[in-house]
């Protein structure tokens, strides 16, 4: 098939939901592990600095289908009182759309009790989009998405965060986009003002983790996301951690929208996912597949992540006044997936 009208029939695609779906700020089915993305006052919640790298990959088996990268690295000074994030994002749709964005977060905790504490965090968001639609024959030439020819805009914009942990288990809400991208710089920046795609939103988190015989952990995890009273979107993943190396797990997505104007898009769609994934020492490897109830094309992602454990001044000695903030290579063995650990 001609790549040219795959890539006319993609767009002509995301055209329809560019507002709602193909902007998504939670695109991964592995979000768990850049959590602080979507709530930045998870940034540096664990007890050791967490690197992670995600490649995601939609509709196996379409060529020029989307694909997303994501490098995120959260860390916490020796008494976690304070955490902070960075990431990395690029998502590139047929070639012809590509997003970049960077995130700067910075979260306080607060401890209430030994084992309950509260977080508030907030982020900087920088976004580039970069379009290219010179090489398309549109049946619309004056549809307003593509009719620019080439576009290079940049957005900045904020988020902010909260979160409740007691014992292992943890609940937050958040909001993305709070300045809904009134900042905007480029060679058509009056176009993405009139046609903003990065509308405010809003999320409630939770997870909660539990061990069984000190031989299989589990580990939930539900998020919820708000876009508007048009969007809804929900995400709940069921993992379990055996022997400390091996692990299993299922999820589930759900992505609805209704009506709210006369030629509106209308769309439904709920995706299981599978993961299996290994860990050894500080290193993990996390694959999942994902099937949707009415997408012909499966999607995979894939996480590379790697985790820093401070190490105690002396030996033997676990108190948190003793401990430096140099960072050894290999960590002990712990739960790389569990943000109780």
């Amino acid at each position: 098939m001609n790549k040219k009208l795959i890539t006319l029939t993609f767009l002509m695609i995301i055209g329809g939901l560019n507002s709602i779906l193909s902007q998504q700020s939670v695109a991964s089915t592995q979000y768990f592990f850049f959590d602080y993305l979507f709530n930045p006052s998870l940034s540096g919640m664990k007890q050791y600095n967490n690197l992670n790298l995600n490649y995601s990959r939609q509709w196996l088996g379409f060529e020029s289908s989307p694909s997303q990268i994501c490098v995120g690295y959260d860390f916490t000074n020796n008494k976690n009182k304070n955490g902070f994030g960075v990431s990395f994002q690029n998502e590139d749709q047929a070639g012809s759309y590509k997003q970049n964005s960077l995130g700067f977060n910075y979260s306080k905790h607060i401890t209430l009790s030994e084992n309950t504490k509260l977080s508030a965090g907030f982020g900087v968001i920088f976004k580039q989009m970069i379009g290219d639609y010179t090489n398309l024959i549109l049946p619309d030439q004056s549809d307003p998405t593509f009719n620019m020819g080439r576009e290079s805009n940049g957005i900045i914009d904020g988020t902010f965060g909260i979160n409740y942990t007691k014992n292992n288990f943890r609940v937050g809400i958040s909001s993305l986009n709070i300045n809904e991208s009134k900042l905007v710089t480029g060679n058509n920046s009056s176009n993405i003002s009139q046609f903003n795609p990065f509308k405010r939103q809003f999320y409630l988190n939770s997870s909660y983790s539990i061990a069984v015989k000190n031989k299989v952990d589990f580990y939930s995890n539900a998020l919820f996301k708000l876009l508007n009273k048009d969007f809804f979107f929900s995400s709940i993943v069921i993992l379990a951690k055996i022997k400390e190396t091996f692990l299993l797990g299922v999820g589930n997505r759900i992505y609805s929208t209704t009506a709210s104007k006369q030629n509106s898009v209308i769309y439904n769609n709920s995706t299981f996912s599978f993961f299996m994934g290994i860990e050894k020492k500080s290193l993990s490897v996390t694959f999942n597949y994902d099937i949707s109830n009415n997408i012909l094309f499966p999607s995979s992602e894939l996480t590379l992540g790697y985790k820093f454990i401070e190490t105690p001044s002396r030996k033997g000695s676990s108190s948190l006044k003793n401990i430096k903030t140099r960072l050894r290579i290999f960590g002990k063995k712990g739960h790389w997936w569990d943000p109780f650990f």
